[in-house]
């Protein structure tokens, strides 16, 4: 073992006269009331585990069969012992102190050494990876920890990675994933997947690792913790400290681990929706930025981890938490073009070729002031890898195949089809202050109207004349009542002051949150801006007083980089596509439906057509807000598309009524069928039956094609009974 040892990387040997270290900020209060429960299974899905190190010999540890051999020799061996010590480390023993030491744990071997090249690891394959996942989760574990990574996002993973990764969501099992170490606006599998807990790493200091991954669904569903100089176990029985996002998310599985302990100690249970809890616990408790260069702070992904903050949320219970964000598990990555991906996944860090993907500062760049030889992670843009230093040993000594000829850092273009409401911003004040000098003394920039008035150029001089005949619009009578794509009043584009538009932020809201600022851009920008006003007046009108002209509207486009509001958020901004930009107000769509399905009144059947109503309503209002997402994996794009064509659903809902089915389960899974260069998905509707829930249950589905950048309807919708 000590000539193995030797063979590894060099790294700061730690002398037991050091004291021992708390590896996480403010962990020691967690402590205070839990170590842990043996109830609670964490699961460590890496290289083979040194046992025999004095932190872990106390530690209630089981290592499963894995799909690589569990012979703890070299670099893999290395890499997984320092990540199980992160979670597992007995307190008292030498210098380290792992965050959960009385949780029960696994180890699953899936990274093993390379016979081929002295210091390597061989990748593991994402279809191995999820056999992983699924015996972790037949073994009985509530957290996974996966410190690896290939490049990707979701549209490229591997069918049964998916699928082991949605299991672990019904199942209410959180996956925690490194983000990946090529400090670059990038993705990586697993941690891109949805449902999945991303972390990023952090400097002592509280900067963000250059070398940590930054991609945009990270902001939505990823955390940073300390991943600069970790202590922990090396086989053999020493200590060494690592650099990389693969020390870091072990520190939050093992939080996570706690956070259960706490709460079966409080008399609570397992659930299905432990996995999601946790993820909306740690998210919401995380610190937000601070940075003096707000640039920076999209490296900090959602924030950095606070676990007394967290614990507090967590532990309010199931009633504060249904309050939280209804969002889908689904928080997802860009759904860009498909690239063919390497055929391995490789532990974020301890092996692959040597040198930077190009996109970021390279990892080695990030080292210790304190530390003179840290064995810190590299970029790793091949295969599922752990996330540490290259352990070739040569660069040119890399295995045919497993090194792809480009970056994987995923640039801005990804497709974008969300339902929101639409809102604006000024960016700064000086902008604001800018609009409202231009307008009339009586309006407010501030105030939606008075702003419409002042882009259709529908205002009056200080002095109470109108405004010139050659400048005012023709206007156009609004009809009474919209139809189901929102009525059009003309105006804005002949207004003089159609141009001021685009000096505005506009936004599209979700539960009044911004989730994209709206950046018209090319050939028809100006007519884009017109339609965006119009639905914006649709929406804050009312013909009633009450119900307001529009309701929804629906926002293809592409991202295109990112904006600043006057709150200091900063969101993803979308070039919108004009072509499939639609409002509505549900109740008119609803009465559209109807007509479309039944005819004009009178019914024969009244009931039919107010259960028809009732099922269109409950498909909306699903999607609206039990399955709220920000449409940009290829599932959320399906599912916003959908609630755009429920014409198409009308006749779906009129036989399931007069049969008296109501809506079960919305899902949406790829289509077994597709046409060549397409991107397919299935939306699939289930229907109980109302008066026998135990009677055979119905299907409809159709199929949506995502591969442009406005998704299409293929076929007709398919429907059969099912038990």
């Amino acid at each position: 073992m000590l000539i193995e040892q030797q063979a590894l990387p060099a790294v700061r040997s730690l002398r037991e006269s050091e004291p021992t270290q708390h590896p996480l900020p403010g962990i020691a209060e967690i402590w205070r009331n839990t170590l842990g429960d043996p109830s609670i299974v964490v699961a460590v899905l890496d290289g083979p585990v040194d046992l025999t190190h004095p932190s872990l010999r106390g530690a209630q540890l089981r290592v499963i069969r894995g799909v690589r051999g569990s012979a703890c020799l070299d670099a893999a061996c290395a890499h997984g012992t320092h990540v199980a010590s992160l979670v597992f480390g007995q307190h008292g023993v030498g210098q380290l102190k792992g965050i959960a030491p009385r949780c029960r744990g696994i180890v699953i071997p899936v990274f093993s050494d390379d016979p081929a090249y002295p210091g390597a690891i061989l990748p593991c394959s994402q279809a191995d990876l999820a056999r992983a996942i699924e015996a972790a989760v037949g073994y009985g574990a509530r957290v996974i920890n996966i410190s690896a990574g290939q490049p990707g996002h979701a549209r490229t993973a591997d069918p049964r990675l998916v699928r082991a990764v949605e299991l672990c969501a019904r199942r209410g099992v959180l996956i925690v994933a490194a983000a990946g170490n090529d400090g670059c606006d990038c993705l990586h599998l697993p941690a891109s997947l949805p449902s999945v807990l991303t972390v990023g790493a952090y400097q002592p200091d509280g900067a963000p690792s250059e070398s940590s991954n930054f991609g945009s669904a990270y902001q939505r569903q990823g955390i940073v913790a300390p991943g600069l100089s970790v202590l922990g176990a090396t086989p053999g029985g020493g200590y060494a400290r690592r650099s990389g996002t693969s020390f870091a998310a072990p520190l939050v599985a093992g939080l996570a681990g706690l956070l259960l302990s706490a709460r079966l100690a409080r008399g609570g249970r397992f659930t299905a929706r432990d996995a999601r809890d946790i993820h909306d616990a740690l998210l919401r408790s995380a610190a937000p930025c601070d940075l003096d260069d707000r640039r920076d702070c999209r490296r900090l992904l959602a924030g950095r981890v606070d676990p007394v903050k967290a614990f507090n949320l967590f532990l309010k219970g199931a009633s504060e938490m249904e309050n939280l964000a209804n969002t889908p598990l689904a928080q997802a990555p860009h759904a860009t073009a498909v690239n063919k991906m390497p055929e391995g996944v490789v532990p974020s860090g301890a092996s692959g070729p040597g040198g930077s993907c190009g996109c970021g500062t390279p990892a080695s760049d990030q080292a210790d002031p304190d530390t003179e030889q840290d064995d810190e992670e590299q970029a790793q843009p091949s295969a599922l890898r752990p996330s540490s230093r290259p352990m070739r040993a040569s660069p040119d000594a890399v295995p045919r195949g497993l090194t792809p000829s480009s970056c994987s850092c995923q640039a801005a273009g990804g497709l974008v089809f969300a339902i929101g409401q639409i809102s604006y911003d000024f960016g700064t004040q000086a902008v604001m202050d800018a609009i409202q000098s231009e307008m009339p003394g009586s309006l407010n920039a501030s105030i939606p109207s008075d702003l419409l008035r002042f882009l259709k150029g529908d205002v009056q001089e200080e002095d109470g004349s109108e405004t010139p005949d050659d400048q005012k619009e023709t206007r156009r009578r609004r009809p009474s009542k919209p139809t189901g794509g929102g009525s059009r009043p003309a105006g804005f584009a002949e207004s003089p002051n159609l141009h001021f538009a685009s000096a505005i932020t506009w936004t599209l809201n979700l539960e009044a949150t911004a989730m994209y600022a709206l950046k018209p851009a090319g050939p028809f920008a100006r007519e884009t801006y017109v339609r965006l006003l119009e639905c914006f007046e649709e929406q804050i009108s009312s013909d009633d007083g009450i119900n307001p002209n529009s309701e929804r509207v629906s926002i293809p486009g592409m991202l295109g980089g990112n904006a600043t509001l006057m709150s200091g958020q900063t969101v993803p901004a979308v070039v919108p596509d004009m072509r499939a930009i639609f409002n509505w107000n549900t109740g008119a769509l609803i009465t559209a439906v109807r007509f479309a399905t039944l005819g004009k009144p009178p019914y024969k059947n009244t009931g039919a057509a107010e259960e028809t109503d009732a099922g269109v309503r409950n498909f909306l209002n699903r999607i609206y807000h039990d399955l709220q997402n920000i449409g940009q994996t290829p599932q959320e794009r399906a599912l916003n598309f959908s609630a755009t064509k429920a014409f198409q659903l009308g006749k779906v809902m009129s036989e399931m009524a007069g049969g008296k089915y109501e809506l079960d389960e919305i899902g949406v899974e790829r289509s077994a069928v597709c046409r060549p260069d397409s991107d397919c998905w299935d939306v699939r509707l289930t229907f109980f039956n109302v008066a026998n829930p135990l009677a055979s249950r119905k299907t409809s589905r159709f199929c949506v094609d995502v591969s442009g950048l406005i998704p299409v309807l293929v076929g007709d919708v398919r429907s059969w009974s099912m038990r």
